[in-house]
């Protein structure tokens, strides 16, 4: 009888360290402490980091944590953290990506959009150069050339456009893609409410004008306003579903401040 109460107290020991464990599981889990399991692919990626312009700076944690959010986004396990050999680069480690996702263009692309004002023609409508050159010469004061591309990937023509940003992407409080009428995939966005009264003010007075949308320093599509426009605006482009997908999460988990380019590790995919 003696030997058989100690072995039940022995197991009811290992029960509640059991249950005891799970707990503490459980409760770390919650806190956001415990990371997520390990599925899938894994990299490591070796950033550079560079400003935007010549004389610009760089807020290299705020970078860092920008990365972090779009992991998060992804549902994926991982950081980025400062390079100790190299303070301009920053060390990416990521797990539970799957082999189809482009994830070093998702996680490295600064996905910097504005919304412009396209320059109009004597036609009412815009014009596209075949040239830098040719369009630079055609501006006008305030004006700005920017590359022009409705095929993300393909080499395209140049648009002159405004130099005046009219939204961009800190005012996005939502993005999502959708299949157009075409077949093509596009993106809309949902605004915050103060960028919505500024977006319904501005299409208002601009009825028959063209907004470029401009997405990291190209613009991708320039629609017609055909009316007052408030809380949502439609990204056309002609991309498949997944970088559509892609593209609206990147949107919706924010925009990188900087210049990235992979220094060590698998690189983007040139096709998508």
């Amino acid at each position: 009888m003696g030997r058989e109460y100690a072995e039940w107290i022995e197991t009811m020991r290992d029960s509640a360290a059991i249950i005891a464990l799970a707990a503490a599981v459980a409760v770390v889990a919650a806190c956001g402490i415990l990371k997520r399991p390990v599925t899938g692919e894994s990299a490591r990626w070796t950033v550079n980091v560079s400003p935007f312009e010549p004389d610009g700076t760089v807020d290299y944690d705020l970078v860092a944590r920008a990365i972090d959010r779009r992991i998060e986004a992804a549902n994926l396990s991982g950081e980025a953290v400062r390079d100790p050999a190299s303070p301009s680069q920053l060390i990416v480690s990521v797990s539970g990506f799957t082999k189809d996702m482009d994830i070093a263009g998702y996680l490295f692309s600064s996905y910097r959009l504005e919304m412009k004002k396209a320059a109009r023609t004597e036609t009412g409508s815009f014009k596209l150069y075949d040239s830098n050159e040719m369009a630079v010469a055609a501006m006008k004061e305030g004006d700005e050339v920017l590359p022009y591309t409705d095929s993300p990937g393909l080499p395209g023509k140049y648009l002159i456009v405004r130099k005046d940003v009219i939204l961009k992407g800190d005012d996005i409080r939502d993005a999502q893609s959708m299949k157009g009428s075409d077949g093509n995939f596009g993106i809309m966005v949902q605004l915050k409410p103060a960028a919505a009264e500024k977006f319904g003010q501005w299409t208002s007075r601009n009825v028959g004008s063209y907004l470029a949308i401009v997405l990291d320093g190209t613009v991708i599509s320039a629609p017609v306003i055909q009316g007052q426009i408030f809380d949502s605006a439609h990204i056309q482009g002609r991309f498949d579903k997944g970088p559509a997908d892609q593209l609206a999460l990147g949107l919706r988990s924010g925009s990188i401040p900087a210049a990235l380019k992979i220094v060590d590790g698998p690189v983007a995919d040139p096709k998508r």
